[in-house]
C-alpha cells in the first residue's frame, strides 16, 4: 500500500469582494442581494493522516501479496475463481457506541449508529481503506483501526480474473477490535477481537480515541510489535510487513462481513488462535 502524507491539508476559505474600478462596473442592488443570497461552499474534508499502512497488503496486491493460510506463501502458487462484477463490504457495528468513518480515496466522512449495518458496494479495480473512530473523534487523525481491500487482477496468480484482497490493519494505530469474514461460507479472513485498551498501557494516546502505533514507519521484515499491539501479531497488521495478517484470494463470493467490536472484546469470533 502507498504510504498516506504525516500532514493534515490545511483548509483556507477565501472571501473575494468585487472592487468597483470605475462606475461602468458598479453591481447592482439586486446582484448584490442574489450574491448575499447564494449558500457558502462547503469546506473539503481534511484529508486523513494516514502514514504506516501494511506493506503488501490488500492496498498493494498488484505488487506482491501473501496470505495467512495455511502459511505465509507467495500467492503465484494459488489459483483463482472468478468472482462477481463488484465487492460488498458489510460493516455492523457492534462497538457499543456510535462510529465515525472516514474512507479513502474518495475522502469522504459518515456515521455508523451503534447496532447498525451498512453496505460499501466497490466496482472491479478498487482499492480503497475504511477507518474507524468513536463518534466523539474524528475518524482521520491518522491512528485509527482500518480495513484495507482492493479488487484487482493480480497477474501472478491469473491475469483475467479480479481477487478481492483484504486485511484488518493497526499499523497506524488502535481505536477499536475489527473482524473480517467472508460471506458466503462466515470463515474467519483478518482481524483481532483482543481488548487491547484493557490489556497494556498504550505507548502514545493521542487523546482521539486512538493509540499510535510506534511501528508504523518501521520496514524490517521481522519485528517484535510494541506490548500494546503485540496481541494481535499476525491476525491484524501490527507493523508494515506483518504479512500473516492478510487474507488473499480466499473469499472470491465478492462479499466480507465485517465487524467492529467492543473494546470489552465481545463478539463473534469463528476461528481457532
Amino acid at each position: 500500500m502507498k504510504s498516506f502524507s504525516a500532514v493534515l491539508a490545511t483548509l483556507a476559505l477565501f472571501n473575494l469582494a468585487p472592487t468597483l474600478a470605475s462606475p461602468a462596473a458598479a453591481i447592482t442592488k439586486a446582484a448584490v442581494v442574489a450574491e448575499a443570497a447564494a449558500p457558502a461552499a462547503t469546506p473539503p474534508i481534511p484529508k486523513g493522516n494516514f502514514k504506516g499502512t501494511a506493506i503488501s497488503g490488500a492496498l498493494d496486491s498488484t505488487k506482491y501479496v501473501r496470505t495467512h493460510k495455511p502459511t505465509p506463501v507467495v500467492d503465484s502458487v494459488m489459483t483463482a475463481i472468478p468472482g462477481p462484477d463488484s465487492m460488498t463490504f458489510r460493516i455492523t457495528n457492534l462497538a457499543g457506541t456510535g462510529l465515525h468513518t472516514y474512507e479513502s480515496p474518495a475522502q469522504t466522512t459518515g456515521t455508523i449508529d451503534n447496532g447498525a449495518v451498512v453496505e460499501n458496494v466497490h466496482p472491479k479495480n478498487y482499492s480503497g481503506m475504511i477507518a474507524f473512530n468513536s463518534v466523539r473523534y474524528p475518524a482521520n487523525v491518522g491512528a485509527e483501526s482500518l480495513i484495507e481491500y482492493s479488487y484487482t487482477i493480480q497477474d501472478y496468480i491469473d491475469p483475467n480474473v479480479y481477487i478481492l484482497d483484504v486485511d484488518v490493519s493497526f499499523v497506524d494505530g488502535f481505536s477499536f477490535p475489527i473482524m473480517c469474514y467472508c460471506g458466503a461460507t462466515g470463515a474467519y479472513l483478518s482481524g483481532c477481537d483482543k481488548p487491547l485498551w484493557s490489556m497494556t498501557k498504550c505507548p502514545d494516546n493521542n487523546g482521539q480515541g486512538s493509540c499510535k502505533n510506534p511501528d508504523r514507519d518501521n520496514k524490517a521484515l521481522n519485528v517484535t510489535p510494541d506490548p500494546f499491539f503485540q496481541p494481535c501479531q499476525g491476525l491484524a497488521y501490527t507493523y508494515p510487513n506483518d504479512h500473516e495478517a492478510n487474507s488473499n484470494n480466499e473469499c472470491q463470493s465478492g462479499v466480507i462481513n465485517c465487524q467492529v467490536l467492543p473494546n470489552g472484546g465481545l463478539g463473534r469470533r469463528e476461528f481457532q488462535a
